[in-house]
């Protein structure tokens, strides 16, 4: 077996060690703590990322000189990638205009957000970018990344001027934006994912757009639209539309067959396919102290308990009432 890449220890025995990469001590008790990583490796949402890959392909862009990439907490505690660049005082973007003035609002870190974008997936996409003369240094000449400067939160570096909302839709959405991003200022022509979003966010975003206006709005709405403004606008399209009125939720009744939920179709066609399996049957013990009122406890298993049937050539769901508890 070749080690190219120097992460096995092959030691003379039939044992294979892998180096993960992770530092840790011995403690007294002999228990191992986990300290961190030995490298640039983070993990983010479930997704392992080495921050050297992103720092690679923002050097490719023309206009970028230096570069470091963090894993830092926002206000809700929450770790997000942060880029810091040092730019390159003479030279051309990607759309071939001069760049040897560069500020905050310049619409270079609009073009590295799409360069990063056609490159990197989203999880690695940094949330914000931080534009430095120089990168502080170590008295060795290393990067000092202690000494980096932690983002505003409040508003990230953006391409556009801050626009505040103009109608009541547009101040709702903006609301909600600022609660899930951590952002103190939102403005209809920011974009979610500029402004530090992610899929896991998307999600919780178009939920509490459903709930907040009583529309029906797929998640991919979210990507189709570019800015606030935009959304605000689909939303109000959608309220004002006949089809996006779900009918209202009412209870039914629960003396007669009930069609199966798609979790019991699932089950029903598991306990066909191999019958008797016991894959979801989860055992459990539980230890009582004290009296025990068996009434008690034999009302609440006798209550009513909905059962799969099998009739009229389809499955469905019947409540009957438990017997025989012991």
């Amino acid at each position: 077996m070749k080690d190219e890449a120097g992460s096995f220890i092959l030691p003379p025995s039939s044992f294979i060690l892998y180096k993960t990469g992770d530092l840790a001590r011995y403690r007294e008790d002999g228990q191992i703590e986990l300290l961190g990583r030995i490298d640039q490796q983070v993990k983010l949402r479930g997704f392992r990322i080495e921050l050297g890959e992103i720092e690679a392909v923002l050097r490719q862009h023309p206009a970028v000189r230096e570069s470091v990439v963090l894993a830092r907490e926002d206000v809700s505690g929450e770790r997000r990638l942060v880029a810091y660049l040092v730019m390159r005082t003479e030279g051309r973007g990607l759309s071939g205009s001069d760049s040897s003035v560069l500020s905050p609002q310049s619409s270079v870190l609009g073009e590295l957000r799409a360069f990063l974008q056609g490159r990197l997936p989203e999880y690695m996409l940094p949330s914000a970018f931080i534009t430095l003369k120089e990168l502080p240094l170590t008295p060795n000449g290393k990067v000092d990344r202690k000494a980096l400067p932690a983002p505003d939160w409040a508003r990230p570096e953006l391409e556009h001027a801050f626009v505040a909302p103009r109608t009541a839709t547009e101040e709702l959405l903006a609301s909600i934006w600022s609660q899930l991003l951590g952002v103190a200022q939102v403005g209809v022509y920011d974009n979610f994912l500029d402004l530090g979003g992610h899929s896991l966010l998307a999600t919780q975003l178009i939920s509490r757009v459903q709930t907040t206006f009583q529309v029906d709005l797929p998640l991919r709405s979210l990507f189709e639209t570019r800015t606030l403004a935009e959304l605000a606008a689909r939303i109000e399209a959608a309220r004002h539309g006949a089809a996006s009125r779900q009918p209202p939720l009412v209870p039914i009744r629960r003396d007669g067959d009930l069609p199966l939920s798609f979790a019991q179709q699932r089950l029903w066609f598991l306990e066909q396919l191999e019958p008797g399996s016991p894959f979801y049957t989860i055992p459990a013990a539980v230890r009582l102290s004290g009296a025990l009122d068996m009434g008690a406890i034999v009302t609440g298993a006798t209550g009513r308990i909905p059962t799969l049937c099998w009739g009229r050539f389809q499955p469905f769901s019947a409540v009957s009432f438990g017997r025989n508890v012991r």
